[in-house]
């Protein structure tokens, strides 16, 4: 009777296991999140561009990273990088004195398809 028990709590952990593995700590999406959604041509305002990886049940997983490269297809002379860190998926970037839009290609290893995050660089109005 105690070798039934102890075969059957195996295969409930082991199955129990199995389920977290596969369902929740496994990355089915990339969100990309964009904070704030436009920025202004002062030389202050910046703006930060997070990948957050997403399990099957739509959550953020915990514990996990997504390694990113970060691509500057237009506007690059307009903002400046203040952090562009690719093992944790995260770009900040600070807007320089000019106005204009900002292209950002996003790949990530999760992704089929490249990211793209257009900016709009608004003109300061104060």
């Amino acid at each position: 009777m105690k070798n039934k028990m102890f075969y059957i709590s195996i295969s409930f952990l082991l199955l129990i296991s199995f389920f977290l593995w596969q369902y929740v700590f496994s990355i089915y999406e990339v969100e990309i999140k964009v904070e704030p959604k436009v920025i202004y041509a002062d030389s202050n305002s910046m703006l930060t561009i997070e990948a957050i990886p997403i399990n099957s049940f739509g959550k953020e997983i915990l514990f996990r990273e997504i390694e990113c490269n970060f691509q500057f297809i237009e506007g690059r002379e307009l903002v400046e990088v203040i952090e562009k860190n690719k093992i944790i998926g995260k770009l900040i970037i600070k807007a320089k004195n000019n106005y204009g839009k900002v292209v950002i290609k996003i790949r990530t290893n999760y992704s089929i398809a490249p990211t793209l995050v257009e900016i709009n660089i608004l003109k300061n109005l104060t």
